[in-house]
């Protein structure tokens, strides 16, 4: 099978998501599948490179410091020519990475608009927390429109944990 993984952070970022989506792809590659990641990127890496048998296209983001660098805004135009690239190499599953992030709601659209089969896994359990009142707003205002249009009319919905299936239902 051929999956495409649209994924906010990817490694050599450091943190929980990245580690836990390069996990999911080396273990797809591991289990006889053709994976390509199309990741956002607000570092110096390679724009292309395969590692471990997984195909990672890096698109250039901003990543805010006024949102504690924790959501990658990537450039559309480019994160959508890097789907459609992979497209042209054959795609039979899109897996979408967190409801609130912008390449989760690019990778949706892209997966409807081309009839691809779409999995979303949810890996939050609760809203956004800040100390920033406008944050906390903002992000139940994603949540509850592109997060709720990804978790309602994705193919599958995926929840690491059973507090995450249950936000996903919410």
């Amino acid at each position: 099978m051929r999956i495409l993984i649209c994924a906010a952070f990817y490694p050599p970022y450091c943190g929980g998501y990245a580690e836990s989506v390069r996990l999911l792809a080396e273990g797809l590659v591991a289990r006889g599948n053709a994976v390509t990641v199309v990741a956002c990127d607000d570092a110096e890496s390679a724009r292309t490179e395969i590692v471990r048998g997984v195909l990672i296209h890096r698109v250039p983001a901003h990543n805010s410091p006024w949102l504690q660098k924790s959501f990658p805004n990537p450039n559309p135009f480019i994160f959508w020519r890097s789907l459609r690239q992979a497209k042209k190499d054959g795609i039979d599953i899109i897996s979408t990475q967190t409801r609130f992030f912008v390449s989760t709601l690019i990778g949706f659209i892209f997966a409807k608009l081309h009839r691809i089969p779409v999995v979303h896994t949810e890996r939050g359990a609760m809203h956004t927390e800040s100390d920033n009142m406008l944050v906390r707003v903002c992000a139940k205002t994603i949540d509850h429109t592109a997060g709720w249009l990804v978790c309602r009319f994705a193919d599958g919905v995926i929840g690491v944990s059973d507090a995450a299936c249950a936000f996903a239902e919410h």
